[in-house]
């Protein structure tokens, strides 16, 4: 029964070791994401900072919390692709909590704008307007690529988009620059809008 009772004690404490361990690595991980949070917010390029930035919280200032990412030899979270990664999952999480707020606003306006990048793909930029605890509020929700910049493609892409901020009912206003794909007065993008909903208000911005 001794045996039995220091054997218990020692699984017991090898237990607890593990979960501090473990607790300790996400500190560690939550603390590398941080990190990137600050360089995102002041606009600082992550993919050549991230890692000696968090390498030098870890070397120079010697980080209690980021110090177990020195200990990992296969994983050490401060690579190009673990900044990535860490990006997209703060992204998608930010983009829900903005569509949480839309969807809760009693009506939103879209702003869109179709352009091409370096390669000639046509985007279209699409930010919505909102109201969010009483005040104005305006947010970047997507950026889409389209096969080309014709109308009934943009109205095409542009809808789901709408859908996932409420529905096209909930939609008082479109801007756009003023493109003919977009204001046409029959296959326009804002025409298009206004057959869904004829309360929708078309402003040229």
């Amino acid at each position: 029964m001794h045996t039995i009772a220091i054997s218990s004690e020692l699984s017991l404490n090898d237990e607890a070791g593990r979960l501090k361990e473990e607790l300790e690595n996400f500190q560690a991980i939550k603390g590398a994401i941080q990190c990137l949070n600050f360089l995102a917010q002041h606009n600082l390029p992550h993919s050549t900072l991230f890692e000696p930035f968090v390498t030098f919280c870890i070397e120079v200032l010697k980080s209690p919390v980021l110090l177990p990412l020195a200990k990992e030899k296969n994983a050490s979270y401060r690579s190009y692709r673990s900044a990535n990664e860490f990006l997209e999952t703060m992204a998608s999480v930010k983009r829900e909590e903005i569509l949480q707020e839309i969807n809760s606003s009693p009506c939103f306006s879209v702003l869109s704008d179709e352009t091409s990048d370096l390669n000639n793909r046509k985007h279209m930029a699409v930010a919505v307007k909102y109201i969010n605890k009483g005040a104005p509020k305006m947010a970047f929700v997507q950026d889409k690529q389209l096969p080309d910049g014709k109308a009934e493609t943009i109205y095409r892409e542009l809808i789901p988009i709408i859908d996932t901020c409420g529905s096209v009912e909930k939609l008082y206003s479109f801007t756009s620059d003023g493109a003919g794909a977009m204001i046409g007065v029959r296959e326009g993008v804002a025409s298009k809008l206004e057959e869904q909903n004829y309360n929708i208000a078309s402003i040229i911005n």
